[in-house]
């Protein structure tokens, strides 16, 4: 059996119609991976700011990709803080926008969070008496404050998108912490004015 391959194979190379079908071969065999990788969605998460009303998070997501949208997104939002060595508190914020995603190539959509999920807030209540008479929209004031006075809490955002036509999925993930989030921000949690 190996001789028969090397025999064919000495025999396509030292034929002038073997090189042209090897090239074509290779070329087709590297095509293939970088088909792909351009299949998939890519997607750019901007650190968060506060709103023009000051009591919401608010995040911009850009599709980088030049010929294609992203379909399906799915998005979560956490505030997350470090209680010890290897554990942490998840905070899951809500959505403005749940349903149906799709961001067109080359653009630009801004989400928001205005409150922390009904989940979120019923461990907070069971753990924290403080949080006993809050609804969400205070709780996730709260929290967002909390930044000013713990360097080990951040923003995580979490998102998953498809690529319009291959249907291929990709996740991606930005954590900001209050270092990495806008001026605005950073003004807004040390009680200075903000023009």
């Amino acid at each position: 059996m190996g001789n028969f391959l090397m025999i064919d194979c000495t025999q396509c190379l030292t034929n002038p119609n073997g090189w042209i079908t090897l090239i074509i071969g290779s070329f087709i065999s590297a095509l293939i991976p970088f088909l792909m990788y351009t299949m998939k969605p890519k997607l750019k998460i901007h650190p968060p700011a506060f709103a023009e009303d000051m009591n919401s998070l608010k995040f911009k997501i850009e599709n980088t990709r030049a010929f294609s949208y992203a379909i399906n997104l799915k998005i979560e939002v956490a505030l997350i803080e470090k209680r010890e060595e290897d554990k942490f508190t998840t905070y899951h914020f809500e959505l403005d926008r749940e349903e149906f995603l799709i961001l067109p190539s080359k653009d630009k959509r801004c989400f928001q969070t205005n409150e922390i999920t009904k989940s979120t807030l019923e461990v907070l209540k069971r753990k924290n008496p403080d949080f006993a008479n809050k609804n969400c929209k205070d709780a996730y004031n709260i929290l967002v404050c909390k930044m000013k006075e713990n360097s080990d809490i951040y923003i995580r955002i979490r998102i998953y998108a498809q690529h319009e036509y291959s249907g291929f999925g990709k996740a991606f993930e930005g954590r900001f912490n209050k270092n990495q989030i806008n001026e605005q921000l950073k003004n807004i949690l040390n009680n200075t004015k903000v023009n």
